[in-house]
């Protein structure tokens, strides 16, 4: 049966027309066995190229021609290679890998950073969406953590809006509230969550003017107020870049003029990074709890929570494991709406039989403990990798349960690995130690 089934993909794969086989059988799939040959099976492969080359025709509007792509054949194998990584470290199936290579591919032709787009590998992996709108959550990513609006309430935030079906004029206006929101000195995490509660989902749909004044009034935002924080210049571009979101234009030259008009306001929002959350309250923000509702926790624990047992540890994941992966996800098990791999290892830390009194979010956890050497590692230690091609850009993090093993929460769910998995092991980066001593 499996031999019918690769035959009758491979017989797809060369039956198609003449300008799928040249550009996409030639280029992509060569690209795909040629650089991905040593990680996937030569059937996982056939997949990944049958998928790739239907999915470039699905999206016709930004069909590329033959000589760009003759052109761009050295760059697509080097994007291929910079998505090996990111498939083996999340797991991912032939069909997701194939639907990574599109949109980076597209994103790529727009002008986006693959430093930028591959921050939403996890996210979209089993995603279904436009072209356009893949593209503007690049945006939304990029600006939001140019601003440098909290990596767990910017990550959950898209994620939400994803799972309400809003469409990137929307996604794109809730992140200038984040921003707006933050430059007031206001509590981003609960502006989030009102602004989950009063966007439309369907942007497009509404002028710019009113999505955005949807946002002033809910955090009381001025005249006087936009002239002093650029917010003045940060609303306007909004307005110019909502016109080319909306039209129906299907190109790569309109994917281009997302990303070029976005960037026009870069220096404002590398200004807003500046800014402090001071956590303020207005309005309706007022009676929020917060997109992440126990964002400050912390934990009442023993004089000695510096010792960590070993069983007590594989106690607090056990029913964490099989968890669905949740980009930005915080909560379960096990059957909760899922956990990003530092929700994981946070809930895991801070669970009252380990006893951390306080785990920072995100990138954030690098900072926690102190540092210790990655041939030493040992049970409770948290590892950090990179599937980057920016090799000390972080991407992910793990627990250490013994010196053999480690668990995390990647694409597949909450699992354990072995620390001498060859993809793991040359992608590990720093490690931090929490706990100062081990018992069983």
């Amino acid at each position: 049966m499996k031999k019918l089934t690769t035959f009758f993909l491979v017989s797809l794969l060369f039956s198609t027309s003449a300008w799928s086989q040249t550009s996409v059988q030639e280029i992509f799939s060569d690209s795909i066995k040629t650089v991905m040959k040593n990680d996937f099976k030569q059937q996982e492969l056939v997949k990944i190229s049958f998928e790739v080359n239907r999915r470039l025709l699905a999206f016709t509007g930004y069909k590329p021609k033959l000589a760009q792509l003759e052109k761009d054949r050295p760059k697509i194998r080097t994007l291929i290679a910079n998505i090996g990584p990111w498939a083996i470290m999340e797991n991912l199936k032939p069909e997701e890998v194939a639907r990574i290579i599109i949109y980076m591919y597209h994103a790529d032709q727009a002008g986006a950073s693959f430093l930028d787009s591959e921050d939403l590998v996890p996210l979209v992996a089993k995603l279904d969406i436009p072209i356009k709108d893949f593209v503007v959550m690049v945006q939304y990513n990029r600006e939001t953590k140019q601003a440098n609006i909290a990596e767990e309430v910017r990550q959950l935030f898209l994620n939400e809006a994803i799972r309400r079906r809003w469409d990137g004029a929307s996604i794109l206006a809730g992140g200038r509230g984040l921003m707006l929101a933050k430059n007031m000195g206001l509590d981003v995490n609960k502006s989030a969550d009102l602004f989950l509660k009063i966007i439309p989902p369907n942007g497009k749909s509404y002028s710019p003017d009113t999505l955005m004044n949807i946002i002033k009034k809910a955090i009381n935002y001025t005249t006087d107020q936009e002239q002093v924080s650029g917010g003045a210049e940060i609303i306007a571009n909004y307005s110019d870049v909502h016109q080319i979101i909306r039209s129906p234009q299907a190109t790569t030259q309109n994917l281009q003029q997302v990303i070029e008009k976005t960037k026009e306001i870069d220096s404002q929002t590398k200004a807003i990074a500046t800014a402090k959350d001071e956590k303020k309250t207005v309005g309706a923000i007022q009676n929020q709890q917060g997109i992440i509702k126990d964002y400050d926790k912390v934990i009442t624990t023993p004089k000695d929570w510096r010792v960590v047992s070993r069983n007590a540890l594989k106690d607090a994941i056990k029913p964490w494991l099989g968890t669905r992966y949740k980009w930005g996800g915080k909560t379960g098990p096990p059957h909760g709406p899922g956990v990003d791999c530092s929700g994981f290892t946070r809930l895991i830390l801070m669970d009252k039989r380990i006893g951390v009194p306080r785990v920072p979010h995100g990138g954030e956890q690098k900072t926690l403990g102190s540092s210790v050497s990655l041939s030493l590692l040992d049970a409770g230690d948290l590892v950090f990798f990179s599937a980057s091609p920016a090799k000390g850009k972080i991407t992910h993090v793990a627990l250490i349960t013994s010196p053999t093993d480690f668990a995390h929460s990647c694409n597949s769910g909450v699992i354990y690995t072995k620390l001498n998995n060859r993809y793991w092991a040359q992608r590990m980066v720093i490690a931090r130690r929490v706990f100062t001593k081990r018992v069983n």
